[in-house]
């Protein structure tokens, strides 16, 4: 990504602050993120926490054009202030007005803070210039809609990329996350590949595997300065993990042969499904458990103050995003295992046809035509409370995994047009339908129709689109797919996820929402993704 760095001088004091910015013109894409960093003199960086950050936008004849706009949260690096800023207006020049303020309580002129402007030149995300400073793979497709989309695409990964120096680290799930995170890698390895040489992927999923723990399980998240931890309410990671790796042996084949740390990469694969399957095993209904959350998120029912770990006691489920996509992990091991036979031994197979058989025998819901968000263990008294909800992600990648008939398939999307119908809903990505009751989840952010509590997230929405393209319903596909890009157009950023009123919220440029959506996009014009490489039998290993 082309960065900019704006560096805005600034005094405080206990009565007043000004911000000093140089006489230059800011020259980016719609979108585009750029940087700004401060330097306070005369006070600690530590003393505005609290403050936010944002700008009025005039013209080029100093006319307000827009006087709110997204504000923007510091980031303390030694003695400086730092924070990324985007523009989300039409191409041409402004003057922007940067400033401080208490959010809810004052702008910092209405303290006697005095603003500063900078001069911004916004180009048009067509701009011949794109494709050479943003280069790629782009689908040579006619509508506008769709080519300024892929641009919006393109520039999301770009303002999401993670690097040490110059080297690509990897991609930020979002401009609130500094690391890597192997959910969102395994949603984004597909799109990036349009985008970014393969040894560059290759080496995020090889990340992941050089922290395996010697069980087998693998980490959540990896930072640049190789910290790493682990949400364990979830039971997908290894799932996702062996996804990436998919992604990148269905373009090379070889590199499932490389010896990491002493183990060949499909090992490690191996090594992770089996750890997942001994670990996590629910041996009542032969699928695998995890702590009570919504459908595929990663914040429990329990512990409001950390709500990601799981401790011993707490509420266990099985649920069907869970049980979904280790059924495709499964699936893909399989096809990798061909390429490379492991030395570690693993049924995937047989586990494989009991977690489709069982899926469908506790967790499909006949009479509602949908799967059920999950059981919980032992405690069967929330089953008539989860019943009525639809679960949107998990049961499009059911489908995904090929666990319904096309009649079944097709049934599910008619029973979710009539739920989205019901509560006046366009978006296919709120996730809960309804969500969980008022209080039910302790954490403060799951209130109904937030966050992860039947928000509205792009990164299912992506999915279910998907879904309804391999159920054959490629018009209404096509119609929901319009409505998610014009909606990012509109903004010129994806967030993670956006309130029942359309507002974005959470982290902006989410790489992996843009990774399915992307997906979606190319799923339209093209066979999917997931299944359109045949693997020929290689024999001899590839050592590192």
């Amino acid at each position: 990504m082309r960065k900019f760095s704006v560096f805005l001088l600034f005094s405080l004091s206990l009565l007043s602050a000004s911000l000093k910015c140089p006489s230059r013109k800011i020259v980016l894409y719609q979108g585009q993120a750029v940087r700004l960093k401060f330097y306070p003199q005369g006070i600690n960086p530590e003393e505005v926490k609290g403050l936010s950050f944002s700008y009025h936008l005039y013209d080029r004849k100093g006319k307000i054009f827009r006087y709110e706009n997204p504000r923007f949260i510091f980031v303390v690096e030694n003695k400086f202030l730092s924070v990324t800023v985007f523009f989300p207006v039409p191409p041409g020049e402004y003057q922007a007005e940067f400033e401080l303020l208490k959010e809810g309580k004052f702008w910092g002129r209405e303290r006697g803070w005095k603003p500063c402007r900078v001069f911004v030149r916004v180009k048009d995300l067509l701009s011949p210039d794109f494709q050479r400073d943003f280069s790629g793979k782009y689908l040579p497709l006619k509508e506008p809609l769709w080519n300024r989309f892929q641009h919006l695409l393109r520039l999301t990964f770009a303002n999401g990329e993670i690097r040490k120096g110059q080297a690509l680290f990897g991609f930020s799930p979002g401009s609130n996350y500094p690391q890597l995170w192997i959910r969102d890698l395994a949603t984004a390895m597909d799109y990036a590949k349009f985008h970014y040489p393969l040894s560059s992927l290759e080496t995020m999923v090889e990340l992941f595997l050089r922290f395996q723990h010697q069980d087998g399980e693998i980490s959540d998240w990896i930072s640049p300065d190789y910290r790493w931890g682990k949400n364990t309410v979830s039971s997908d990671q290894e799932s996702s993990l062996v996804l990436a790796a998919y992604s990148v042996a269905r373009e090379n084949p070889r590199w499932l042969c490389k010896t990491l740390r002493g183990r060949r990469i499909i090992d490690r694969l191996a090594l992770a499904l089996k750890w997942l399957w001994d670990n996590r095993r629910s041996r009542s209904f032969g699928l695998i458990w995890s702590g009570f959350k919504a459908d595929w998120g990663d914040v429990s029912l329990e512990h409001p103050a950390d709500p990601v770990h799981y401790r011993e006691g707490d509420l266990r489920v099985v649920g069907i995003y869970t049980q979904a996509k280790f059924y495709q992990a499964l699936k893909a091991f399989l096809e990798m295992k061909k390429q490379c036979p492991p030395q570690v031994s693993f049924p995937a197979e047989a586990i494989s046809r009991r977690v489709k058989e069982n899926s469908l025998k506790y967790l499909y819901l006949k009479d509602k035509g949908y799967f059920l968000i999950h059981r919980v263990l032992g405690h069967p008294e929330y089953l008539s409370l989860e019943r009525n909800i639809l679960a949107t992600g998990g049961n499009a990648e059911a489908i995904l995994a090929g666990f319904l008939t096309p009649q079944q398939s097709i049934r599910f999307f008619r029973v979710l047009d009539k739920k989205l119908k019901e509560f006046s809903l366009r978006s296919p990505g709120f996730t809960l339908l309804p969500p969980y009751p008022p209080g039910f989840f302790k954490f403060h952010l799951m209130k109904p129709w937030h966050y992860q509590n039947g928000g509205d997230w792009d990164w299912i929405g992506g999915r279910v689109i998907r879904a309804m393209i391999r159920s054959g319903l490629k018009k209404e596909a096509r119609l929901r797919l319009e409505y998610l890009a014009k909606r990012s157009l509109r903004d010129m950023c994806i967030y993670e996820w956006r309130d029942r009123d359309g507002r974005g919220r959470g982290a902006m440029f989410y790489t992996g929402a843009a990774g399915e959506l992307g997906k979606a996009l190319v799923s339209l014009y093209r066979s999917d993704l997931t299944g359109s490489v045949k693997f020929v039998r290689i024999r001899r290993k590839n050592k590192e």
